[in-house]
């Protein structure tokens, strides 16, 4: 690796990391991999890889479904089921201790570039694409990676592999699904954001820190909490603390207040499980 850079886009929620990668041969690429979540539609998510080689040969990328995530070495799931739908690969998982099935579903797009020869490998609860294109000096490829995720929160548990394979199978390319998550948070922004004058650090750090709890949030569910470690932090284990109260809440309350009626239902579902213990 010889130059590696990453960015987040706060307005965006684009994450862009750039490397600049020479192979023991001394044959030299770039590549630009870019990923949001989005937040136009909370199913879906999406990768785009941009490889701009300079030399000639081929370039072969791999994306996957990945089953085996644990948090400091407590998995979160059992393997159910995977297998190939047409030009789509899903994966259906269950969590080892609330028992709530999720399916994941991906499938890959070349958006530039000759492809050679797909593959698919059945490896378990590790569902892999293997798509592999010409590569001429100076001449960008760009493979885009669809991914939906439904659980049975979502939808009945009969039906949730084929939604998550149809919302993949049916989604738009990665200009339009772009388009419509910057819309989705400029939205967001025009509601919650913090205009801080003369002070630049402050400025970034206080966004950055809006950014972490919008991210977080429940929008659509009364049944979550923003968890001590908010969406992906490693510790805790999911646990959620009274600081959403004591600290959260008065954000939502002057910019969102529906996220903040949902925060505020989660603890009257929970009053009669307080009240016990």
């Amino acid at each position: 690796v010889e130059t590696f850079q990453r960015t987040l886009d706060l307005r965006t929620g684009v994450l862009t990391r750039t490397v600049r990668w020479r192979s023991p041969l001394g044959d030299a690429a770039t590549i630009v991999l870019e990923r949001f979540a989005s937040l136009a539609d909370p199913h879906t998510l999406f990768i785009r890889c941009r490889v701009t080689p300079e030399f000639v040969g081929t370039v072969e990328f791999r994306a996957a479904l990945n089953g085996n995530s644990d948090n400091e070495g407590l998995a979160h799931w059992r393997w159910l089921e995977q297998g190939p739908r047409a030009d789509v690969l899903y994966l259906r998982n269950r969590t080892r201790q609330s028992k709530i099935e999720i399916a994941t579903a991906m499938k890959l797009a070349a958006a530039q570039g000759e492809e050679l020869a797909r593959e698919v490998w059945d490896a378990e609860n590790t569902p892999t694409l293997s798509l592999t294109m010409r590569a001429v000096p100076g001449q960008e490829l760009i493979v885009d990676k669809f991914v939906a995720a439904f659980t049975t929160r979502d939808v009945a548990s009969d039906s949730l592999t084929d939604a998550a394979v149809d919302r993949v199978d049916h989604m738009a390319g990665w200009p339009h699904a772009l388009s419509d998550n910057v819309a989705a948070w400029d939205k967001e922004w025009q509601r919650t954001d913090v205009i801080i004058e003369g002070d630049d650090e402050a400025q970034i750090a206080l966004r950055f820190n809006l950014f972490q709890m919008l991210v977080a949030a429940p929008r659509d569910d009364g049944r979550v909490n923003i968890g001590a470690k908010t969406l992906s932090g490693f510790g805790y284990r999911g646990h959620a603390f009274w600081d959403t109260e004591i600290f959260m809440l008065p954000l939502f309350t002057y910019t969102a207040p529906h996220i903040a009626r949902n925060l505020l239902n989660y603890r009257h579902h929970l009053l009669p499980a307080a009240r016990e213990k």
